[in-house]
């Protein structure tokens, strides 16, 4: 027979008390873990939110291997409600905030641009990265005339702020220099950082 502990007047056995220890470390462990970005259609079929709530799901397609239905699907398990979230056009990448039923999606429409949103299922509510990062920074609309031009959510630094890359090149670079990387902090709240530019595309962000 498991030993008992009195806490405030309540009898707690030695194994349970064992079980809520290390359900606390394992939620310690993970806080920090960065969400994976899952990519579709060519990648894993389905991404579930941190509380469980909501799936984001799509066909499994191989590339090369005739067509498969290239369409997102959003579950919400609650109402076993299953409605589209987007059509695919070249390839999505998607992450769940951390503790948060929200999420990033960078949908790659064509060679030459794509966009970066976040998603809010409670609320069915869409906001788009480059536009919130143009608000706070209006002179940075330039990155999106006459050029090749790629808003990505990067990844979660915390369950409500991410990092935002956009890159590219100028098609007509002139005196601007040809190729763009500029990095951004995020918050889902609507304040934005910049954090850092280069004239390299491929100039990644550093960790923050």
């Amino acid at each position: 027979m498991g030993v008992n502990f009195l806490r405030g007047g309540r009898q707690v056995k030695r194994s349970r008390l064992c079980e809520l220890l290390l359900g606390l470390l394992f939620a310690l462990a993970s806080s920090g873990a960065e969400a994976k970005l899952a990519e579709f259609p060519f990648g894993i079929s389905s991404t579930t939110s941190a509380n469980k709530r909501y799936t984001l799901e799509a066909s499994v397609c191989q590339p090369g291997y005739g067509q498969c239905d290239r369409k997102l699907w959003l579950v919400d398990h609650r109402t076993n409600r299953r409605r589209l979230f987007l059509e695919i056009s070249r390839t999505v990448r998607a992450a769940w905030a951390p503790h948060r039923s929200v999420l990033f999606v960078n949908d790659d429409e064509s060679s030459s641009d794509s966009f970066a949103f976040l998603y809010f299922p409670d609320r069915k509510k869409r906001v788009d990265l480059g536009g919130v990062i143009d608000h706070v920074y209006p002179a940075d609309r330039r990155y999106e005339k006459d050029s090749h031009h790629y808003p990505n959510g990067i990844r979660w630094v915390k369950s409500n702020s991410l990092i935002v890359r956009r890159f590219g090149h100028f098609d007509h670079p002139a005196a601007r220099g040809d190729e763009f990387s500029v990095c951004y902090r995020v918050n889902t709240s609507g304040t934005v950082r910049r954090l850092k530019q280069s004239r390299q595309e491929k100039d990644v962000c550093e960790d923050r």
